[in-house]
């Protein structure tokens, strides 16, 4: 009976010492920590992408009003701004990373397709876009999004999901509803025309993005 009361005991505390969900509470205090430290970050990280994506908006309608009649010069000053800052980059990174090589063996009327897909991208989103609202543009640059799973299912053969599809369906209804809809201020040089014109520079974006994506399999690099 003694033996029979202590094994009890035993049980009892070792009971009464285990927590309800089977962890004992510094594990699930660490738990607890490291679950709000990642919503946090991923909190900061979405937070400062919209702040920054707002930044960046405003800052190109002042760039292309202030230079609305010299939108080619404009384009020629923002490649020779990217020329400056990732040229650097580019080539520490050719010097580190051994898929630099098959890079460089790409044809070059590769290379020039895509400079010709971004640089029409670039032309239209700055000559339409010192005409086009700032809220607009944002609305409008979405429609990069149906373009660019239209083009990856044609090219890529990529499968998406119903969500995504119903999700890309709804960003292309607001972007049409964007490009139709009168302007908010009637004294403004706004138009459907101008509109237009910078979606249509989304078609580009998305066809750029896939066709390096397209090449860079060819190469054989890795871009997943």
């Amino acid at each position: 009976k003694e033996a029979l009361s202590e094994d009890a005991m035993a049980a009892g505390k070792e009971a009464l010492s285990t927590p309800l969900l089977g962890a004992p509470p510094g594990a699930l205090r660490s738990d607890w920590l490291r679950l709000v430290g990642r919503d946090l970050l991923v909190g900061s990280v979405f937070v400062a992408h919209v702040l920054m994506g707002a930044s960046e908006r405003v800052s190109f309608r002042l760039m292309v009003v202030s230079m609305s009649p010299f939108y080619v010069v404009l384009h020629q000053l923002v490649a020779g701004a990217h020329l400056l800052l990732f040229t650097p980059l580019a080539c520490a990174q050719a010097q580190l990373d051994t898929s630099g090589s098959q890079l460089r063996r790409c044809p070059k009327h590769a290379l020039l397709t895509m400079a010709t897909l971004d640089t029409m991208q670039c032309l239209l989103a700055m000559y339409a876009g010192g005409r086009v609202f700032g809220v607009t543009q944002v609305v409008l640059v979405q429609g990069t999004i149906p373009c660019t799973m239209v083009v990856a299912a044609l090219v890529l053969r990529t499968r998406f999901e119903r969500m995504q599809v119903y999700g890309a369906a709804l960003v292309l209804v607001c972007v049409l509803a964007a490009v139709t809809a009168p302007a908010l201020d009637a004294e403004a040089d706004e138009d459907a025309v101008d509109r237009a014109l910078f979606a249509l520079g989304c078609v580009f974006a998305a066809t750029s993005a896939v066709y390096k994506r397209r090449r860079l399999m060819l190469q054989g690099i890795d871009c997943t």
